[in-house]
């Protein structure tokens, strides 16, 4: 079926499938689409820091993702900046284990922090009060 575009022209209508949005995500497998979130999360962590709400905070946070997609990174917040790296970090001020799926869940606000720590989803150690006020620090409110 044809019909008028926005721009004055005629245009086919699409197929349903396209109108997904990000398509190619479709044909990933549910291992590619989870560890594409994992990575986009980790590289848009930096920008997402929000100094205000993290003010002082002179800290490293170690977060160690099991299962699937396990991987870990680090997240080195001083003097106003957050900077995320891949790999460990010899001592953290704070460091969390949880699955990755669950780690995106708890980001997302699918999954409570406090119920994935008391069902032994998340082991956390280190500054627990740092911990409580992580997630705070960033704006990933786009995100699940």
């Amino acid at each position: 079926m044809w019909r008028k575009s926005s721009l004055g022209f005629a245009a086919k209508r699409r197929p349903g499938w396209s109108r997904l949005g990000n398509s190619h995500f479709l044909f990933l497998t549910k291992e590619e689409q989870r560890m594409t979130t994992i990575q986009e999360l980790f590289e848009t962590m930096s920008g997402a820091f929000k100094p205000e709400a993290a003010p002082g905070v002179d800290a490293v946070i170690q977060i160690s993702l099991t299962g699937e997609q396990a991987a870990d990174y680090y997240v080195t917040i001083a003097n106003d900046e957050c900077k995320v790296d891949e790999g460990k970090y010899e001592s953290p001020t704070a460091s969390l284990t949880v699955d990755g799926q669950d780690y995106l869940d708890m980001v997302s606000g699918k999954l409570n922090p406090q119920m994935a720590f008391m069902q032994g989803k998340l082991k956390i150690s280190g500054d627990m009060g740092l911990l409580l006020r992580f997630q705070s620090f960033f704006d990933l409110s786009g995100l699940g």
